[in-house]
């Protein structure tokens, strides 16, 4: 994640924050999967990108029925 900070990558690093998000989670750090996830959520937002926004909602309604974040990737 620092690597795509430092280059300014920041569609890669919010993909990045979401599975880090979901390996937090998986180790019972939910609070910081939560951080991670609407800090993913605003870079997405910010950058304008069309499904990534409502994939990561989704990830956050999913952390607070306690099921599984579902990677960018499984969508």
């Amino acid at each position: 994640m620092r690597i795509f900070e430092r280059v300014e990558a920041r569609n890669d690093l919010a993909k990045a924050m979401v599975t880090f998000a979901a390996l937090r989670q998986r180790a019972g750090d939910i609070s910081a999967a939560r951080q991670l996830l609407e800090e993913a959520c605003g870079i997405f937002e910010a950058l304008g990108t069309r499904d990534e926004p409502t994939r990561v909602k989704t990830a956050l309604v999913a952390l607070d029925h306690g099921s599984s974040i579902p990677l960018l990737t499984d969508v």
